[in-house]
């Protein structure tokens, strides 16, 4: 068998076909540009055309062709060709316009509509006029002939432009109730128009000679002032503070002001309210959560402090284009997978957020047979349709789906999905949304965005304490660190001081150097017990604080000592816990009770806890912890019993973590889903440094004040004070007691005498005795407990211990039968 011969080499391509391959290859891949561009260029050669400013062998022909087939509609030409092209380029430079096929025949319609409609307004009395050049054109003339000979040209006309109309409505993507609210607005206008008042004509001006003319110009604008305040306050319903008598009897006599109003006998002005009061009520009627929609940015934000980080240290950020093709889709997927399962429905809603999309969906009604076997229309329950989200997830092709039945305040149930891609959301843009600045409190936090993007922002004074949860990863950590960017970007260190706990030891500690801080952060679990313990006591010294003044909460206090005390004045401080599962473990009693006596006392000193945890189970947020925190932030958990416990609903384990969070606040029915805020480490570090900066100048002012008040004291020997004297921790002292206690126990010293009766006396109340009692009623670490168990066993108080941990019993009950 002979063999093949080896194929022969191919030639390699020249230099000229790898260019002409190149730029084929670039043309493909820009294809959708060079086709934009190309009809624009053609709808503005056209133009020239048809304006006589272009003309050759292509264009002077095209330019003949469309005035004689179209006639005056030729203008419209232009827009047609270079419209599309328009369209194509700012698709693809990211302004992502939708242009539905609808709105495309729309426009159609209307170009052919048009054509008729001149034809027939040029020659209503011989439509079967050929125009050259002039009319509809050649099209016109065959579509107007043809409408004219079955209906007649004024029926024609009418049908034409309604037609037209009726396209134009559709193009420009009017609805019906777009329109109703149109003709509802105008409609009110025209009543409010006409409810004005004539204006009684001043008789100087009907007929007198001089000056009359002046007079009536200088009475004209205030009369029509006055009669526009009359129409606007008959239109929004009259009251009491502002009923008053209008025409020429209101004016005084004697040459008084015109349209100045008098009361009557039987109308009395109303006391005005005090400024005290109405500050009061105002405060008062204040929501806890303030929510803006659409351009949430207010026209003029507030002017800030000079002394505050400038928000342009912080990222801007942008919203990406709603994208109506994608959410169409999905609608269409919703309502047909319903239908399959026998359930008619429509989306009555769509709501678009950074990270997932709300369809509102409006059960419909199904047939079944009634009593007498006769059909009735019976509504959808809206069990039926929360029961299908796992289908209605894997028909989306949904990693996770959530269905809110129904949502609160509204008529339909919401399907919430999330979008292909997540929009973040900064520090910034709800700092500087009207949301934001319409909370007049220091204590303003940024929480993010809903489902519509509109900003959220709360107060965590009117919390007063705020419980987040959520698996690691979430973006728990990412939350507190926007909270404390929020609160440090808009108080200075006199008026807001925090202090950091962050046993995990890698998210808080870059906050170090601000000077808010208490202290610094802490990290390590033997000191944090005595942490909480100074915050437990700083809470009881204010409280004798405000009982020799007679104040009732921290705002009350700063007002009384007023200005003339200002180096008296108390701040607000927040406490943040970033995991609490690891202090409930080394320490749950004295954790427990601490967490809850701050809770529910420290609010009206100006103290407010933040707690995050990682683990929302039974034994970290306990009953009481859970109680004592009526706000909760949940992130993406693993089971709906962890949902359950942190936020006594589920919903919170279909979440799709990275900043998705369901948000219960206090006065709230249900959780909120929002898409929490995002703070980088750049934003972090830059405010951190501004701060530093501004507090090492103070600082180093403060160290060479104290060294020369030091030095006129005691003479020029006295060394330089370093700036690290200046600062201290509140808290050392309760730090370092237990610790020099449990040295002290360890080296053999004996107990104190008052601790061992404190000990006594509790086994006497309660009749029998173990280390988890002492430790609960004294407030003990183990290792004391545990010592003071076995010196009254040394004693002969209790017996000795007993098998499988159980309580001992109490031998003796008074230290004198001894």
């Amino acid at each position: 068998m002979a063999r093949k011969p080896p194929p022969e080499p191919q030639p390699e391509p020249g230099v000229v076909d790898r260019a002409i391959a190149a730029l084929l290859g670039a043309a493909w891949r820009y294809k959708e540009e060079i086709a934009g561009v190309a009809l624009v260029l053609a709808g503005a050669l056209t133009a020239l055309a048809l304006a006589g400013a272009a003309g050759g062998t292509i264009l002077a022909p095209w330019s003949v062709w469309l005035w004689e087939t179209f006639g005056w509609g030729a203008l419209a030409v232009p827009v047609l060709i270079a419209g599309p092209g328009a369209y194509v380029l700012w698709r693809e430079l990211g302004g992502r316009p939708f242009l539905g096929l609808g709105r495309v025949i729309a426009a159609e319609v209307v170009f052919f509509a048009l054509l008729p409609l001149l034809h027939l307004l040029t020659f209503p009395g011989n439509p079967a006029q050929l125009p050259y050049g002039y009319g509809g054109g050649i099209v016109g003339w065959a579509l107007g002939l043809t409408l004219a000979t079955l209906a007649g040209v004024p029926v024609s006309v009418i049908l034409l432009a309604l037609v037209m109309l009726a396209g134009l409505a559709v193009a420009a993507g009017l609805s019906r109730e777009g329109l109703g609210l149109a003709l509802v607005r105008v409609s009110g206008r025209l009543r409010r128009a006409a409810a004005l008042p004539t204006p009684a004509m001043p008789r100087s001006q009907t007929g007198g000679r001089g000056d009359a003319p002046a007079v009536a110009s200088a009475t004209e604008p205030a009369r029509r002032s006055e009669s526009l305040r009359a129409a606007e306050q008959t239109a929004s319903g009259p009251t009491s503070a502002t009923r008053s008598p209008t025409g020429p009897g209101s004016s005084r006599a004697g040459g008084g002001k015109v349209g100045a109003s008098q009361p009557t006998g039987a109308e009395k002005p109303e006391k005005p309210e005090k400024p005290e009061k109405r500050k009061a009520r105002k405060a008062k009627d204040k929501p806890l959560l303030v929510i803006t929609a659409g351009d949430d940015r207010p026209a003029k934000p507030k002017p800030r402090d000079e002394r505050l980080p400038p928000l342009e240290l912080l990222d801007e950020g942008s919203q990406a284009a709603m994208n109506e093709a994608e959410l169409r889709e999905k609608e269409a997927v919703i309502v047909q997978t319903l239908s399959h399962f026998g359930l008619p429905a429509k989306v009555v809603s769509m709501r678009q957020g950074p990270a997932v999309t709300q369809f509102g969906v409006e059960p419909g009604f199904v047939e079944r047979p009634g009593a007498d076997g006769r059909p009735r229309q019976h509504k959808v329950r809206v069990s039926q349709i929360a029961s299908l989200a796992d289908d209605l997830a894997l028909a989306l092709s949904a990693q996770s789906l959530r269905i809110e039945a129904p949502v609160p305040g509204h008529s339909y149930v919401g399907i919430e999905v999330p979008n292909k891609k997540i929009n973040f959301v900064t520090v910034r843009s709800v700092l500087e949304s009207e949301a934001f600045q319409k909370i007049n409190s220091p204590l303003a936090i940024a929480l993010g965005r809903d489902m519509s993007g509109a900003a959220v922002a709360a107060d965590l004074a009117k919390m007063p304490h705020l419980l987040i949860a959520g698996t690691t990863g979430s973006g728990k950590s990412v939350c507190i660190s926007a909270i404390i960017t929020s609160l440090v970007s808009n108080n200075t260190p006199d008026d807001l001081r925090l202090v950091l706990i962050d046993p995990k030891m890698v998210e808080l500690v870059r906050f170090n150097g601000l000077p808010h801080l208490l202290g610094r952060v802490e990290n390590k679990l033997e000191r944090i017990g005595g942490v909480l313990r100074w915050v437990t006591q700083e809470m009881d010294n204010r409280y004798k604080l405000f009982a020799e003044i007679q104040a009732r909460h921290l705002a009350d206090y700063n007002r009384k000592i007023g200005r003339r005390r200002e180096a008296d004045r108390l701040p607000h401080i927040v406490l943040f816990i970033d995991e609490l599962a690891d202090l409930m473990l080394n320490s749950p009693v004295e954790t427990e009770q601490t967490l809850c006596r701050l809770a529910q006392m420290a609010r009206a000193t100006g103290i407010h806890l933040v707690v995050a945890t990682q683990r929302p189970s039974t034994d970290v947020v306990t009953g009481l912890i859970k109680a004592n925190f009526p706000a909760r932030a949940s992130f993406a958990v693993a089971s709906s019993v962890d949902s359950r416990v942190i936020l006594d609903t589920v919903g919170a384990e279909t979440l799709l973590g990275r900043g998705d969070m369901l948000f219960l606040a206090p006065d709230a029915s249900a959780p909120q889903r929002l898409q929490a805020c995002l703070v980088t480490d750049k934003e972090i570090e830059d405010v951190v440094k501004f701060w530093k900066d501004q507090h090492e100048a103070e600082i180093a002012a403060r160290a060479a004040e104290l060294t020369a008040e030091r030095r006129a004291q005691e003479g020029e020997e006295v060394e330089e004070v370093p700036p690290a004297e200046i600062e201290s921790i509140p808290w050392e002292s309760f730090v370092r007691a237990p610790a020099e206690e449990g040295a002290a126990g360890n080296g053999g010293d004996e107990i104190s005498d008052d601790l061992l009766e404190r000990a006594l006396e509790v086994i006497q109340v309660n009749g029998r005795a173990s280390a988890s009692l002492l430790q609960r009623r004294l407030r003990l670490g183990y290792p004391r407990a545990a010592r003071l168990m076995d010196e009254l066993e040394k004693r002969g108080y209790i017996g000795g211990s007993v098998a499988g941990g159980r309580t001992r019993a109490v031998l003796r009950q008074d230290e004198d039968e001894e």
